[in-house]
């Protein structure tokens, strides 16, 4: 504003923030003061500048205050955090040889130093792993069983799994970056787990000695040296004591495998034991440490159920009870509807209709007292075997007419001849009952004749009766036919008798 006349005398300096030279100033030819960066900026090293600029012209001085912020720029890949005193840059972490789906395994962590959403880290397993295909990551970073591990060690046979595990950050626009990280998990059995029994502190006051007491077992262990904590148990406290289990494992870092525990040995020495004992001794006492950690170490308070015992496995056994109630239910069922079906078809068997039912006498109810008609004749069902060919009728009775084999000699009842041949004549009509002829009548005689037993002319003439079992020479079966024939449950009369075709 207040230019001097002559500009070229004007001179322009940073006295002070220009932190490791990054800025620089001069004149310009219109005699003001120009500020140029002299090196590339990173917001992660310094975020904010203030400089302290004079201008000088002759005799004349002035200063002013410049402050400078550095914006941010995706150029910071997410970097991942590894929780080792060891200096290892491989995560490792290890699972229950029973646990269940779903169950934590480990969690990983990466942080990116840029701003904004650059800065937000997402998770993702390593398609191109063969092992990540039974492993979960979530947005946070935790790794978890996809199936449960029986299952899991039933179809492989590994020792352990390994796989990557990636972190991306997430830039509004511009080029997404990413990072990569080995994870190694082992499997733990029985025969790698050991317990470590503390008196005195409950275990989220242990945490804060985690360290010491890895320190104290590591110096016994070899080439084990990478210790891990699976988990801890509080007991109730005894005489005022608290009670603690710890149950660790221990990993060789150069094979990658999970030790056993012939592999440290010398861990459970009772000498070893004592120094151990007297390193932790200002915090708490060290009661011992123990091989038998139990058959997977997740025994508590003496109860009779695992401390891991999860509503899935409850639910599977009350399933298999259901499924074998239904099925002992349906088998008893299926039991009763087959003895109900072989009793029927016992039955069915026993029951034989290897002939015809035989139909009883029909006795008529109108039969009067006149003594004429206490001759009663009737017929009954006979079924016999016999072929077209021996059934014929007898050629004495073809083409007489039914009135004459009656003894008549007309149709009509008043008509000649109704009596038969030598019979009485009235109005010229037949004898024996007259107009009156019925079925009870029939074949009736004069009383006179005692010796007469009735006209089955009729009867002898329909069929003759050959030996049965032919065959019919057209359809080759034998055919059945039903025969009448008299019959008498008993004679109430001496004039009823049985008459035999």
């Amino acid at each position: 504003m207040n230019k001097p006349t002559d500009t070229r005398f004007i001179i322009c300096n940073i006295v002070s923030g220009n932190y490791r030279g990054a800025f620089g100033v001069t004149a310009g030819n219109d005699g003001n003061c120009e500020l140029r960066t002299q090196m590339e900026l990173d917001r992660e090293t310094v975020e904010r500048y203030l400089l302290n600029v004079t201008v000088t012209a002759g005799t004349q001085t002035d200063y002013a205050l410049v402050s400078i912020t550095v914006l941010d720029v995706n150029d910071n890949v997410p970097r991942f955090v590894y929780d080792s005193d060891l200096g290892l840059t491989t995560y490792f972490g290890a699972v229950s040889s029973v646990a269940n789906a779903f169950t934590k395994v480990l969690t990983v962590k990466a942080e990116d130093a840029d701003l904004g959403n650059s800065s937000l880290v997402n998770y993702a397993l390593d398609p191109l792993s063969a092992h990540s295909k039974y492993f979960s990551i979530s947005p946070f970073g935790e790794i978890s069983t996809k199936q449960s591990m029986s299952t899991i060690l039933s179809r492989n046979r590994l020792q352990f799994f390994e796989f990557r595990v990636s972190a991306c950050d997430s830039p509004i626009s511009g080029q997404q970056l990413c990072s990569k990280a080995d994870v190694v998990v082992n499997v733990i059995g029985s025969t790698n787990r050991f317990k470590m029994i503390i008196y005195g502190l409950n275990p989220q006051q242990l945490k804060k000695h985690e360290k010491d007491l890895v320190k104290s077992i590591r110096q016994f262990t070899g080439s084990c040296n990478l210790l891990t904590i699976e988990k801890m148990i509080e007991h109730t406290a005894i005489e005022n004591q608290i009670r603690t289990d710890i149950y660790w494992y221990a990993v060789n870092p150069t094979t990658k495998k999970i030790c056993k525990k012939q592999d440290i040995r010398k861990l459970f020495e009772t000498s070893n034991v004592q120094l151990i004992a007297g390193k932790v001794q200002p915090w708490f006492r060290l009661e011992r440490i123990s091989e038998d950690a139990g058959e997977e170490g997740n025994m508590s308070n003496g109860g009779i159920l695992s401390t891991n015992w999860k509503t899935s496995n409850i639910l599977l056994i009350i399933l298999a009870v259901t499924v074998a109630l239904g099925a002992i239910i349906g088998i008893c069922a299926i039991c009763v509807f087959w003895n109900r079906y072989k009793t029927a078809q016992r039955n069915a068997s026993n029951f034989s209709h290897s002939y015809p039912q035989k139909l009883g006498p029909i006795y008529h109810p109108t039969m009067g007292m006149d003594p004429r008609t206490e001759y009663d004749y009737e017929t009954q069902n006979v079924n016999m075997l016999i072929s077209d060919e021996d059934l014929t009728m007898k050629s004495g009775s073809i083409g007489v007419p039914a009135h004459q084999r009656m003894g008549g000699g007309g149709p009509q009842f008043g008509g000649p001849g109704f009596g038969g041949p030598g019979g009485p004549q009235m109005n010229g009509g037949g004898g024996g009952g007259g107009g009156n002829q019925s079925y009870r009548t029939y074949g009736y005689r004069p009383a006179q004749s005692t010796a007469y037993e009735g006209d089955f002319s009729i009867e002898e003439s329909m069929y003759a009766i050959n030996p049965s079992g032919r065959l019919d020479p057209v359809t080759k079966r034998i055919q059945a036919i039903v025969i009448p024939t008299p019959d008498y449950h008993q004679r109430t009369h001496p004039n009823q008798h049985k008459s035999i075709l």
